[in-house]
């Protein structure tokens, strides 16, 4: 994860916060003043915000499934193995809910969720504008819990990600700034 800067927009990598405040820094750096970005979409969210097309939240993909959990109340715990994918396990918690450990794979492989989309010109080849969030269409959308996505060809992946990466830069680099209009 790299650190943008709320107002200036600029990239940082990281910041090590607590380290600052032990050691008494006398450095003027609020946390509150960055946001979290997935490294490899950051130049291009960084550009965009700069240019005045606000970003809400983004996703660059991930390769790798993630191991997530969340209670739900249901009367019928075979409804979980139904609207849940891939169920890892299932226990009671407290109150009659049911607490739910579930892989999780990626549903889009890249996304901008902009403030106001509607500024933007048509997307690059490869995206599409749905309401105020631009999606990459060239990975599948949704993932059957048993597939394998890429993960046994990685590179190949990585390839296709950057490809699309300088697609969506290139795009945006050509975009008009709206803070000078």
């Amino acid at each position: 994860m790299t650190l943008i800067n709320k107002e200036t927009f600029d990239i940082l990598e990281s910041i090590n916060f607590e380290a600052l405040q032990e050691f008494k820094c006398e450095m003027d750096i609020n946390p509150d003043d960055y946001f979290e970005c997935d490294e490899e979409i950051a130049p291009i969210i960084c550009l965009l915000n700069k240019k005045g097309y606000l970003t809400k939240y983004c996703c660059q993909g991930h390769l790798y499934d993630s191991i997530n959990a969340a209670v739900f109340k249901i009367d019928n715990i075979d409804e979980i193995y139904k609207g849940v994918p891939g169920v890892l396990s299932i226990d009671n918690a407290k109150d009659g809910k049911v607490s739910v450990a579930f892989r999780q794979q990626v549903h889009y492989d890249l996304y901008i969720l902009f403030e106001d989309a509607s500024v933007l010109p048509t997307p690059p080849e490869g995206f599409s504008l749905k309401g105020n969030t631009l999606e990459s269409v060239l990975f599948p959308e949704n993932i059957e819990c048993n597939e394998k996505y890429m993960q046994d060809k990685p590179y190949e992946y990585f390839e296709k990600k950057l490809s699309v990466f300088k697609v969506l830069y290139e795009w945006v680099q050509s975009l008009p700034n709206l803070k000078e209009n």
